[in-house]
């Protein structure tokens, strides 16, 4: 029995500082976020070390820190990949992290609303994503990006990985699609809407 006219919906914005940006591509495969446990960055891990095997020249950066880096450098370790992945800790400037990768990668067990994913798509850099949380009203599989069912299918991630970085003309695709998803998402975007409610406030 709420008027109708008086609901909202408030957008979340990005910063306008994630947009691409010319940096040399010299990461295959970029993850961006906290080491946590519910991330499952080992997903990540035990994908790369099979991407190895097809790409020998894969290259993964994995910015962020958290309880389970420890852990996570010694998983990269054990499965021979300290010259294929690069933990680099948490950086301020994620949107130079972004850019610099051909594709981002999330394989978490839960997300609310996933800013990671958003801020990627608009660095035009497409997504490989676990199934989670509000990640459908933003990734279209196979349009801007590719979404896996279950967040430790490492050996799914592998294969969807390997199609992706083996055909450029894909990811080129997927990559103009990024940029042109989320304009409701922009700053813009936001100040119209309360915009519309101080109008109408005012009004009243």
């Amino acid at each position: 029995g709420f008027n109708e006219h008086k609901i909202f919906v408030l957008p979340h914005s990005v910063d306008e500082r994630f947009r691409p940006l010319k940096l040399e591509k010299d990461y295959d495969v970029v993850f961006v976020g906290r080491l946590a446990k519910v991330k499952h960055v080992d997903t990540i891990i035990r994908a790369t070390a099979l991407i190895q095997k097809i790409i020998p020249s894969i290259h993964v950066a994995i910015v962020g820190d958290g309880e389970e880096r420890r852990m996570l450098e010694e998983l990269a370790h054990s499965l021979g990949l300290d010259n294929y992945i690069e933990f680099i800790g948490y950086q301020p400037n994620t949107w130079d992290w972004y850019n610099r990768g051909k594709i981002s990668v999330l394989a978490s067990e839960r997300e609310g609303f996933p800013y990671t994913v958003i801020e990627s798509l608009k660095c035009g850099v497409p997504v490989v994503v676990s199934n989670c949380g509000d990640v459908n009203d933003i990734v279209k599989d196979s349009f801007n990006g590719r979404i896996i069912s279950d967040y430790g299918d490492h050996e799914e991630y592998a294969k969807v990985i390997v199609e992706l970085l083996t055909h450029p003309d894909l990811v080129k695709e997927y990559s103009d699609n990024c940029l042109i998803t989320l304009d409701s998402h922009s700053s813009n975007s936001v100040e119209s809407v309360w915009g519309e409610i101080i109008e109408r406030a005012l009004k009243n």
